[in-house]
């Protein structure tokens, strides 16, 4: 009925400090602390309700600006990409015969 669409987007709206409104599944795989900056809605109500309130708030984001290096700190690159590069310095070439 509804499509969430990649949680990528979630994460995009977070690092370029935007708020969202996502469903439950929006927040699927995102770290605990980052989903505290999500508005997460239930019903077709709920998320008109949460768009609209963000859509009249006067904070522009501020909060996420407060809390950038919480962002930083859980989806910069040297963070993302730590468990791939430790994997891959792990692993050994193969031979050429």
């Amino acid at each position: 009925m509804a499509g969430t669409g990649l949680k990528i987007k979630t994460v995009e709206a977070l690092c370029h400090l935007r708020p969202i409104v996502v469903w439950p599944s929006g927040v699927e795989g995102i770290v605990p602390e980052a989903r505290t900056m999500c508005h997460v809605a239930n019903d077709w109500f709920d998320f008109a309700h949460r768009v609209i309130r963000l859509a009249l708030s006067e904070d522009d984001g501020r909060d996420l600006e407060q809390r950038r290096q919480d962002i930083v700190r859980h989806y910069a690159p040297d963070c993302v990409y730590a468990p791939l590069a430790d994997a891959l310095r792990t692993v050994s070439p193969p031979t050429c015969v």
